[in-house]
């Protein structure tokens, strides 16, 4: 292994906060841990097109928001990233194209206000926006960001 494929692996390594658990068995780490582990292994290999299921199903909201960035910043380092989310904040959030799929069909797709409106919303998954204070809640806003972040 080259030092240049050691900085690559020092690098995912930090960005996907795994450095305390480094000489840790896989098989030892929490479902979040190895999620990140799994993501840190196909990010090392600087894929030009990147493919996620559910990347942060098992992640706490900090972490959740670390993976997000992470797979936006591969994304905008000029690879394509396709992601399988079914938190609805985070799609709107992070990603440039939603496809909203219903009964394994495409129910919309374009852009997050044009996706996930009051119909779509019912029509997929039979709920409605929240309203406060008169006003709809948009899935589009994410209900919390990070705060501090060790690099």
């Amino acid at each position: 292994m080259g030092e240049a494929d050691r900085g690559i692996i020092d690098r995912v390594i930090r960005q996907t906060d795994l450095l305390a658990f480094r000489d840790r068995a896989f098989n030892t780490l929490s479902g979040g841990e190895q999620a990140r582990v799994l993501l840190a292994r196909a990010l090392v290999t600087e894929p030009d097109i990147l493919l996620a299921d559910e990347p942060v199903s098992a992640l706490d909201p900090a972490h959740q928001l670390d993976v997000m960035n992470l797979l936006r910043q591969h994304c905008e380092s000029g690879h394509s990233v396709i992601v399988v989310l079914h938190d609805l904040s985070l799609a709107a959030h992070y990603c440039h194209r939603l496809q909203l799929l219903h009964q394994g069909t495409t129910l919309a797709e374009g852009s997050a206000e044009a996706v996930l409106n009051e119909k779509n919303l019912a029509d997929a998954y039979d709920i409605a926006l929240t309203k406060a204070n008169g006003d709809a809640l948009k899935p589009t806003r994410l209900p919390w960001r990070r705060l501090h972040k060790d690099d």
